[in-house]
């Protein structure tokens, strides 16, 4: 019997164990329920994103464990059946919404990989409303990242130049008016580092990952 998960992904120290004899061979179905997930992900399950994504690299490479990390996501799923994006909007806030990113980086959090991983949200808000509009995780594969600030960084690149930019210059055509925007990180280090435009500790990236931190010290503080 499928039991009730509270996460959709397992503990960092689980993969490479013994897989539980409960969980069943998943190899010949791993696709078509990959590509169901990836579908749940995108349109009203943010929260699966981080851990189908992870599944979804690995179809090559199918082994024991691979059943385990799918097997759980549908574990998450039967006790979370509730849970879904929820948006909300007053029609007296159409004039003053503004839009914002929330952007983070699991720096090496992939073992099978050693990768790190962006996690991405956008949304419009005002005083009486919120509604997420875009959101993704995605693996970092232009180089491993040596450290967290420099994951940090490289996931405030891709929010920047990849979500921010775009929505910003369809919002602006949709609602006929000026978008600034917020972008959100956790990293002291790359917030930082963003304000100066440079980073001693960081100088390599434009080499190491292609990110320039003085464009994005342009676009957030001129």
């Amino acid at each position: 019997e499928l039991r009730a998960m509270s996460t959709p992904a397992l503990a960092r120290d689980e993969p490479g164990r013994n897989v539980p004899s409960y969980v069943p061979d998943l190899k010949s179905s791993a696709q078509k329920h990959g590509g169901g997930l990836l579908w749940l992900c995108r349109g009203t399950r943010p929260d699966l994103c981080n851990a189908v994504t992870k599944i979804t690299r690995r179809y090559t490479k199918w082994d024991r464990e691979c059943d385990h990390l799918l097997y759980r996501v549908f574990q998450y799923l039967k006790g979370t059946v509730n849970l879904g994006i929820v948006l909300y909007g007053h029609p007296d806030d159409w004039d003053s919404l503004k839009f914002a990113v929330e952007c983070d980086a699991d720096n090496g959090g992939d073992p099978a990989e050693a990768k790190s991983t962006s996690g991405v949200l956008a949304y419009l808000y005002a005083s009486r409303s919120f509604m997420p509009i875009d959101w993704y995780a995605k693996k970092q594969t232009v180089a491993t990242a040596r450290s967290t600030g420099e994951a940090e960084m490289v996931a405030i690149d891709g929010a920047t130049f990849g979500v921010c930019m775009p929505w910003v210059i369809l919002l602006e055509g949709i609602f006929d008016r000026a978008f600034d925007w917020v972008t959100g990180s956790d990293s002291d280090a790359a917030i930082k580092a963003v304000k100066k435009g440079y980073s001693k500790k960081m100088a390599y990236l434009m080499k190491w990952q292609r990110i320039s931190i003085s464009a994005l010290k342009q676009v957030y503080f001129p």
